[in-house]
């Protein structure tokens, strides 16, 4: 199509805390983005660069405050999501409620490939020292289609994770992998790499009952409850726990045909 190939650096990385990154660009100066990982300055950068190149071509007129008010507004839920569990069984938003005795840290993430777990345990093991310091939980569901070892292996050279319990579950889709064989992959893989701590490594098939056990552990270790490995699983535990207005699926109108006598 002759279309121009347009490298992009990512932007500079000042910061990354529990509220996200603060970046820098070499013309914008200082941003904010409220995401977590530091592969989301190159997301950053490469958004900035495709609204440059759409104003260049006479598209779109967008100033430095509606970029700089785009990046500040971004949500991405499910993907490297920090809440903190409060109530019986809900969670909301890390800047809304700090991690607190019994209201631990909860981090949802859809990662479900090798380069996905490769970010995730970059930004988790950075993050570390601002999340709760207990015992982790990890609570983890995967599709069998999936690169299993290679994905459980990276997610094990997590330092944040390295005396989690882990909880293996399944997901309610065809392609899900047993909870059983996701843990025996777990074990394997574990004793493969000679682990000096042995880890508990639990199975639950069912999805809500998986949740539960893995929030009572996070709520009495007052650890990290991580939630990865299926963007199925991350979805069915964010929407049990969080009430998310801009989420739910719209009220079904009403038509002549499903008027009574109709």
């Amino acid at each position: 199509m002759g279309a121009p190939l347009v490298k992009v650096a990512p932007l500079t990385v000042e910061r990354m805390g529990r509220d996200g990154l603060q970046l820098r660009h070499a013309d914008r100066g200082p941003l904010a983005l409220p995401l977590l990982g530091r592969h989301q300055a190159a997301n950053a950068a490469i958004a900035i660069e495709t609204a440059g190149t759409l104003a260049r071509l006479g598209h779109i007129d967008p100033s430095d405050e509606v970029l700089r008010r785009g990046l500040e507004n971004v949500r991405w839920p499910g993907r490297m999501e920090l809440l903190t569990l409060t109530g019986a069984s809900t969670a909301v938003p890390a800047d809304r409620a700090a991690a607190t005795a019994g209201s631990p840290d909860l981090l949802l993430d859809g990662a479900h490939n090798v380069a996905g777990m490769t970010a995730l345990v970059a930004a988790l093991d950075e993050l570390k020292p601002q999340l709760s310091g207990g015992r982790p939980t990890l609570l983890i569901g995967m599709m069998r289609d999936k690169e299993v070892a290679p994905i459980l292996e990276r997610l094990r050279t997590s330092v944040t994770l390295q005396n989690a319990t882990v909880v293996a579950t399944q997901v309610d889709a065809p392609r899900r992998l047993g909870a059983r064989e996701l843990a025996d992959a777990w074990r394997h893989g574990a004793s493969e790499a000679h682990s000096e701590e042995p880890q508990e490594v639990v199975a639950i098939p069912d999805t809500e009952e998986a949740r539960e056990h893995s929030i009572a552990r996070s709520r009495a270790e007052d650890g990290l409850l991580l939630v990865c490995g299926s963007l199925y699983l991350v979805g069915a535990v964010r929407g049990a726990l969080v009430d998310d207005p801009e989420l739910r699926d719209p009220p079904r109108l009403t038509t002549a045909r499903d008027a009574p006598g109709a």
